[in-house]
C-alpha cells in the first residue's frame, strides 16, 4: 500500500508523518449466544485501534449473536436453492402459493440487515477520529471468510448488503517484502530452515546472511535453477554461509520428503502446505508461516511440540500491546 504524506499540528508543533498501513481484522467476539428474530443489536461490533511499530491494526470483533444470525441466513439460502431445484420445471415458471408472503418476509429481513450492517460500519468512527476505509485492507479469521469476503456465487440477504456497503479490499500481501521483513523480527534462532520458494527470498537471505550460523533450504526442483545456484555460491563467497539444499522432485510434497532440524531453528515457511511433519523439528524452534494458514496453526499448537508458531493472522488475533 502506497504511503501518503500527512501534515498535522498538535500542541503548537508541526510534524511531518507518513500514513502507515492500516489493517482491519475481523473476528468473532464474545456476546449474546443468539440474536433472536428481529432483535436489533445496538453494538454489533467492537472496534479497537492498536498502533503497532510499522502499521495500524484495527481489530473488529463481530458480536457472536450477529454472526449466528448471518449463518442462519446462509443456511436458509441453501435450503431455498435446493427446494427450487427440486420443483418440477413447470412450477418454476409460475408464482407458487405463499410467494407474496415470502417476499414480504424477505423485504423485512432486508430492512433489518441494512440497518444492522450500516451500524457495523458506523462503529469504525465511534472510537475517536473518523477512519477512512479507503486507506485500509481487511482480513478475518477463517470462520468468517465465507461471510465477509467477496464471492461469485449467489449471496444471502446480509451477504448482498455487505458486498454493497463494504468496499475495503481483501489483504492478500502476506508475502510482500515489507510483511516478510516484519515477520523476521520473530526469527530469533541463528540456524535457519527455509521451506518452499518465493522471489523475496534471495534479497532476504542476503540481508540476514551475516546473522545465520547455518542455512538449510528445501524447495521444488523447478525453482532451483542456475541463477539461484549462482546466488548461493555468491553468498558462500561473501559470508562463508554454505546452504544445504534439498530439492523436491515434481509432485513430491514436504509430507513425503520429511522435514528435520537438529538445532532450534528459525523456520521460514513459504511452502503453502498444511500437512507438514514436525516430529523431527527441534524443540525451541520458531515456525514463521508466511501464508498465515489457520489450519496449520491448529495442527501445530494441538500437538504441543515445543515449537512456537507465528503468523500475521495470529499476531492480529492476539496482538502484543505497544
Amino acid at each position: 500500500m502506497e504511503r501518503q504524506p500527512v501534515f498535522c499540528i498538535q500542541k503548537f508543533f508541526a510534524a511531518y508523518i507518513y500514513a502507515m498501513d492500516r489493517i482491519i481484522y475481523f473476528y468473532t467476539a464474545r456476546g449474546q449466544s443468539y440474536a433472536e428474530e428481529g432483535q436489533f443489536l445496538t453494538k454489533p461490533c467492537q472496534v479497537y485501534r492498536l498502533q503497532q511499530k510499522d502499521y495500524l491494526l484495527i481489530r473488529a470483533g463481530l458480536d457472536r449473536g450477529l454472526v449466528k444470525r448471518w449463518e442462519a441466513e446462509e443456511t436458509l439460502l441453501r435450503q431455498r436453492e435446493e427446494a427450487f431445484i427440486e420443483r418440477p420445471w413447470y412450477q418454476r415458471l409460475f408464482q407458487m402459493p405463499g410467494e407474496k408472503k415470502r417476499r414480504k418476509a424477505i423485504e423485512k429481513r432486508w430492512r433489518y440487515w441494512e440497518a444492522q450492517l450500516a451500524l457495523v460500519l458506523e462503529m469504525f468512527g465511534s472510537e475517536g477520529e473518523e477512519l477512512s476505509l479507503e486507506d485500509c485492507c481487511f482480513s478475518c479469521e477463517e470462520a468468517l471468510e465465507h461471510l465477509l469476503k467477496p464471492r461469485q456465487s449467489q449471496a444471502s440477504v446480509p451477504g448482498e448488503i455487505w458486498s454493497r456497503l463494504w468496499r475495503v479490499p481483501v489483504f492478500d500481501s502476506f508475502r510482500e517484502s515489507q510483511w516478510v521483513e516484519h515477520m523476521m523480527q520473530y526469527a530469533g534462532n541463528p540456524h535457519f530452515l527455509i521451506l518452499g520458494y518465493d522471489s523475496v527470498l534471495p534479497l532476504l537471505i542476503r540481508r540476514y546472511a551475516c546473522k545465520m550460523k547455518s542455512l538449510k533450504w528445501i524447495l521444488p526442483k523447478e525453482c532451483y535453477r542456475e541463477p539461484l545456484q549462482d546466488f548461493l555460491e555468491d553468498i558462500y563467497e561473501e559470508y562463508g554461509l554454505a546452504a544445504a539444499v534439498q530439492v523436491l522432485e515434481p509432485g513430491q510434497t514436504l509430507k513425503r520428503a520429511g522435514v528435520a532440524c537438529r538445532e532450534p531453528s528459525s523456520i521460514l515457511d513459504f511452502s503453502g502446505e498444511v500437512q507438514i511433519p514436525t516430529g523431527q523439528i527441534a524443540k525451541g524452534s520458531i515456525w514463521l508461516d508466511m501464508d498465515a494458514q489457520e489450519e496449520k496453526c491448529r495442527r501445530m499448537e494441538s500437538r504441543n511440540l515445543g515449537i512456537r508458531y507465528v503468523s500475521l493472522k495470529k499476531e492480529w488475533k492476539h496482538p502484543v500491546l505497544p
